[in-house]
């Protein structure tokens, strides 16, 4: 099994649920969680890779689909081509294989969306930071949206804890081992249920509390059935006005004629961009016609898609144009 989690940020930008949670709430029931409707949630490529932010996102809409209406079916091959994406892995350089920020991968899911076996995009409305040091905040978010994305922290018991099919319990003198992606999704009034490596996991609330280091609230509208109630009789409508009141991270009109060219490469780092955007559609060739230097070109996406590649390649040191055209 592999882990994959890059370390938490705090930023002040941040959207904290706090802020945005009403006040005539239903009260958290003694137990809750639907993760069971789900039979296989795939191990989406995390036994060989650090991709369990992308497996997670992949699970969660597993479980809200299955919520809602028709459960999405993911592969392998999928959880890939959004790693890919979000990170710049690229297949045939495992030195590419370097995790994911939780927030970056939280900001593709909400502007691009996870791609199912189907070839079908699975968007989320909003995310909100939780505080991951007051458990009641944490359980009322995942009875509320079904799903809560927690970052933890990996002691080097828990790993033989799962294949023995014991609870995450804290085992003094363990070391940690490196951050991990879980998905939150149920509450026994014991023992917390969380989606990992394919499987639920049980996890103490001790564990919880010692190891979790980053919690976010994700607003799906798939968890809803065809009349647009939850399992719990939430209401679409209600659901949507909540949404809609969050008005600094609801998209704009996606306009989808912006560009991004990478330019002053060798052919390998072009080679490695373009796996990298290879999800997007790409142009690659010769920026002369001695071939030295080679340039990247993705067309026909949209600004908040431009504005996260720059992000991400301008972070790798690499240099960038964008524009309309």
């Amino acid at each position: 099994m592999k882990l994959g989690k890059k370390p938490f940020k705090p930023s002040h930008k941040d959207l904290l649920y706090k802020n945005y949670r009403g006040t005539a709430l239903p009260p958290i029931p003694a137990t809750f969680g639907h993760q069971a409707l789900v039979s296989n949630y795939g191990m989406l490529a995390n036994d060989t890779l650090g991709d369990c932010v992308i497996a997670g996102s992949d699970h969660a809409v597993e479980l809200w689909t299955a919520e809602g209406s028709k459960q999405a079916q993911f592969t392998d091959a999928n959880a890939i081509a959004d790693y890919s994406a979000i990170t710049g892995y690229n297949p045939n350089d495992p030195n590419s294989d370097q995790g994911t920020d939780i927030r970056t991968a939280l900001e593709y899911m909400r502007t691009t969306g996870m791609i199912d076996a189907n070839g079908i995009r699975h968007k989320i409305g909003a995310y909100l930071a939780l505080d991951q040091t007051n458990f009641n905040e944490i359980l009322e978010a995942a009875f509320l949206l079904s799903d809560v994305k927690l970052g933890i922290q990996v002691p080097s018991t828990a790993q033989d804890q799962f294949s023995a099919g014991q609870p995450w319990t804290v085992v003094p003198g363990a070391t940690i081992e490196g951050g991990h992606d879980v998905e939150f999704d149920g509450w026994d009034g014991t023992w917390i249920s969380v989606i990992t490596w394919g499987a639920v996991q049980k996890m103490s609330k001790e564990f919880f509390e010692t190891y979790c280091d980053e919690a976010w609230a994700q607003l799906s509208t798939e968890m809803l059935n065809g009349q647009g109630l939850s399992l719990e009789g939430f209401n679409l409508t209600q659901l949507q006005a909540d949404l809609a009141a969050l008005t600094s991270v609801t998209p704009a009109p996606a306009l989808v004629d912006y560009f991004v060219r990478v330019t002053g490469l060798t052919k390998a780092q072009a080679d490695s961009v373009a796996a990298g955007l290879a999800t997007m559609g790409v142009e690659e060739g010769p920026e002369e016609a001695t071939g030295v230097t080679f340039y990247v070109e993705v067309n026909g996406i949209t600004k908040d898609q431009a504005d996260f590649v720059v992000t991400n390649l301008e972070n790798e040191g690499y240099k960038v144009e964008t524009g309309q055209k």
